[in-house]
């Protein structure tokens, strides 16, 4: 579920030249706003309730990991294997404890 959110919302950015760990504000505002509408839909597609509390921690938590990694303009390039990796820990740091 959230390996496609995470991959639909990284670096479209185009021209832009930040360097990993410097991403631009805009840049993370577009990457939270990509994020969390591709969360909504992907819960919804599932027949689920989506919790925007949980969504915006993951989101967050994701954001500030590919980051440090990444240029924006490079995000699209994190593998599947680092997006499970990056999800699971975004998934035992946000989803509520039962």
């Amino acid at each position: 579920m959230v390996s496609v959110v995470l991959l639909n919302s990284c670096g479209s950015g185009g021209d832009k030249k930040s360097e990993k760990g410097k991403w631009a504000q805009d840049e993370r505002k577009e990457f939270m706003s990509n994020c969390i509408s591709s969360a909504k839909k992907t819960y919804e597609q599932r027949g689920m309730q989506p919790d925007s509390a949980v969504i915006t921690c993951m989101c967050q938590f994701s954001g500030k990991i590919i980051e440090e990694k990444y240029a924006y303009a490079d995000a699209n390039k994190v593998s599947s294997d680092e997006v499970k990796d990056i999800m699971e820990s975004a998934a035992k740091s946000c989803l509520p404890k039962n």
